[in-house]
């Protein structure tokens, strides 16, 4: 009986008691947090980085390493590469140096992200596309490391108003025929490094519906049988909120390497992101060409994941 007790000894009980509750409070957010960043049996993960010049290198890092990704696409100012870029910033080329370092000690892969201007598919702008290529590319020569895997262009065609503005699709595949020229011509000049650099995978941002049309007839060279000629990798847009996921990239999946790409704001919180990601790897697992699933874009993912921390924690939740 506690009237036994010294008022020591009740104060040391109820000290206990608190202890003992906020260890199976940890446990419980634990759970929940390793439960939403499981993975099941599948390809990587990958994932979308932007503001590189404002992130604490380790820090990001180190989330990364939580969530359990593989891979990091990182979207990369390659004019500003030390040692050929016009605008070379020495620091900002020592930060991406520091960057690949962290990310080689955890066992973390780093793409860049470039070419982020429908533009690029114009030919008048193939060269000036292919200097920033050339940028990236003599970077690698100058700081070579392991976790450098390749880089991934973000071209998107179909943004420009050309594209929107047109009544049907003849201008459409002109516009997507001069994109795979340009994708064809940075394949060839990726080769020209080939015995100066270990392989670096090349891939690019396509929608979901590209081999959707290809397959009707109206934009033959946005086929993935098309476009995995140039590309070692194609990143689907799954973006559709009114296809079933899985729909919209099962045709390039049977064709192509392929990296189904999820939009994080589509989904009301973090652990539904994640559930969007058991589920690409539930129905491709056994697809020889799933390489993985990608999740854009970094910064909305860990609002997701900070919201839903703080829904397990604050004061009346249903989840304590």
């Amino acid at each position: 009986m506690d009237v036994h007790l010294t008022d020591q000894q009740k104060a040391n009980k109820f000290r206990f008691v608190d202890q003992v509750k906020n260890f199976l409070f940890l446990i419980m957010i634990s759970f929940f947090l390793s439960y939403s960043g499981c993975r099941n049996f599948g390809g990587e993960r990958f994932i979308q980085l932007y503001g590189f010049d404002r992130i604490n290198n380790q820090t990001v890092l180190d989330q990364l390493v939580e969530w359990k990704i593989d891979n990091v696409i990182v979207f990369i100012a390659t004019r500003e590469l030390l040692p050929n870029g016009p605008v070379a910033d020495k620091r900002y080329t020592a930060k991406l140096v520091d960057f690949l370092a962290g990310a080689d000690s955890r066992g973390t892969k780093v793409f860049a992200l470039m070419l982020d201007d429908p533009e690029f598919s114009y030919r008048s702008r193939h060269s000036e596309a292919l200097d920033r290529v050339r940028y990236f590319l003599d970077f690698c020569l100058e700081y070579p490391g392991p976790a450098l895997a390749g880089f991934v262009v973000d071209v998107e065609p179909h943004i420009l108003p050309e594209w929107k503005e047109s009544d049907g699709w003849d201008i459409r595949e002109e516009i997507m025929q001069k994109y795979v020229e340009l994708l064809a011509k940075i394949n060839i000049f990726i080769k020209t490094y080939a015995d100066r650099l270990p392989p670096l995978k090349f891939g690019a941002y396509i929608d979901y519906w590209y081999n959707d049309e290809a397959v009707k007839g109206r934009l033959p060279s946005g086929a993935a049988r098309n476009l995995r000629r140039y590309l070692d990798a194609l990143f689907v847009m799954a973006y559709s909120t009114k296809v079933d996921l899985c729909n919209q990239v099962a045709d390039e999946i049977a064709l192509a390497d392929t990296v189904p790409t999820i939009h994080a704001a589509n989904f009301d919180d973090y652990s539904k992101s994640m559930a969007a990601i058991d589920k690409l790897n539930n129905c491709f697992q056994n697809k020889k060409h799933y390489l993985g699933s990608n999740v854009f874009d970094y910064a909305r993912l860990l609002d997701k994941y900070r919201n839903s921390f703080w829904e397990i924690v604050k004061p009346g939740s249903k989840k304590q």
